[in-house]
């Protein structure tokens, strides 16, 4: 029957593929051929990777832009410019991709975990406080799926604060674009990225000498006097290229993500059980919604999340758990296996030390968060809609998956 659950047999509500990613059109096409054929593939010589630098920086409000060959390569950069070094301690958000707390392994320093606030999944500002030592040297405030940190509260502490803005193209926090509101601001351009050219990243910054430092790693000491090593951690013109394109459609791709964000917040906040993030309330003008998170309460429900999210992907609905298991029981953290980086980490707390202190990312990751990604939100408004007429459906037919259990 049409109105059965399509995991119990019924016909799902949306059985058509929803928006591939990435976008691409001949655009794109020439601009990469443009890069091909001029014979300049390296930065050193050709003109893309330096003109999109500008162009990002400016269309992020920000006056410095240094690009690079991935996010993960940003946040190190970002952490040498601020000479971060071993045994120093950065304060880090157990909900986020692993790259966010590797980059602070890779500079030798001392990941803290700090646990997230419930409305938001970022960096809970009350937590951070708590857990500030004379060895913190900086705060990496990661923009989870595009919702900005509370960066007001967080840059008060008078720390330089790193944003992790991988998520958060174009989103916007109390009228400002982030990326500059922080010391520095660090962008990936990986493949599911909202702007994206495969792998790529970028550093922004309003300070023109934290600028330099993050050039002057990326490029052999460029422009240092020698008085920096570095590496080679410079992007392909090919990229540049291909970015630059792609950064011609971010606004109008922006603007659909927010418009259906919006929407699908309206049709979700009545609904029992389930409860959109929050936004105004936490100074988001413009989401970039690089996923679109919610909040599953499944003692209301009656059914483990897991159960729920079955449901949802047999209807067509593309809900994922997020990340599931806290970065601090990884094995890799718990035994502390950081290969070549082992510098001074004799302040790196155990597991069973964060664990105490991170009560919220323990019920996100297990139990409540929810999660759809960005591509959904480029399909029409309503196809939007059937999102909310899914967990309708699922609600309605709960008991005949409790019978599942």
């Amino acid at each position: 029957m049409t109105d059965d659950l399509a995991l119990l047999g019924g016909v799902p509500l949306h059985p058509h593929p929803w928006p591939s990613w990435p976008i691409w059109d001949h655009r794109d096409e020439e601009a990469v051929l443009r890069a091909l054929r001029s014979g300049h593939w390296g930065r050193l010589t050709g003109p893309e990777v330096s003109a999109f630098e500008e162009e990002f920086a400016l269309f992020q409000e920000c006056r410095f832009g240094v690009a690079v060959p991935c996010g993960t390569v940003a946040l190190k950069l970002a952490l040498l410019a601020l000479d971060i070094q071993a045994g120093d301690e950065v304060i880090v958000p157990p909900y986020t991709f692993v790259a966010t707390v590797g980059a602070v392994i890779q500079c030798n320093a001392v990941p803290v975990f700090v646990d997230i606030h419930p409305d938001s999944y970022c960096l809970d500002p009350s937590r951070v406080a708590e857990a500030i030592t004379p060895r913190t040297r900086a705060i990496i405030a990661v923009h989870l799926g595009g919702l900005p940190a509370d960066l007001e509260k967080l840059c008060a502490f008078g720390l330089p604060v790193i944003e992790d803005a991988s998520h958060a193209h174009g989103s916007i926090y109390k009228g400002r674009k982030v990326g500059g509101i922080g010391t520095l601001g660090c962008f990936s351009f990986q493949a599911s990225k909202n702007l994206n050219c495969g792998e790529g990243g970028i550093v922004l910054t309003n300070d023109e000498a934290l600028a330099a430092a993050v050039r002057a790693q990326s490029s052999w000491g460029e422009g240092s006097s020698g008085q920096i090593l570095g590496s080679n951690f410079r992007m392909t013109e090919l990229q540049g290229a291909l970015l630059r394109t792609q950064l011609a459609r971010l606004p109008e791709q922006a603007a659909q993500r927010d418009s259906n964000g919006r929407l699908l917040d309206s049709l979700l906040k009545g609904l029992p059980g389930i409860r959109p993030l929050p936004r105004e309330a936490l100074g988001c003008d413009r989401h970039a919604y690089h996923l679109y998170s919610f909040r599953y309460d499944q003692d209301v429900w009656g059914l483990p999340r897991g159960v729920f999210i079955d449901a949802m992907r047999a209807e067509g609905i593309p809900v994922d758990p997020g990340y599931a298991t806290p970065l601090y029981e990884w094995p890799v953290f718990t035994n502390r296996r950081f290969g070549p980086w082992n510098g001074s980490m004799e302040g790196y707390a155990s597991s069973e030390n964060h664990r105490a202190h991170c009560p919220v990312m323990e019920r996100v990751s297990q139990k409540e968060g929810c999660w759809i990604k960005q591509s959904a939100l480029l399909a029409p408004p309503e196809e939007v809609q059937l999102i909310a007429k899914a967990i309708e459906k699922t609600w309605g037919k709960r008991a005949d998956l409790a019978r599942l259990l």
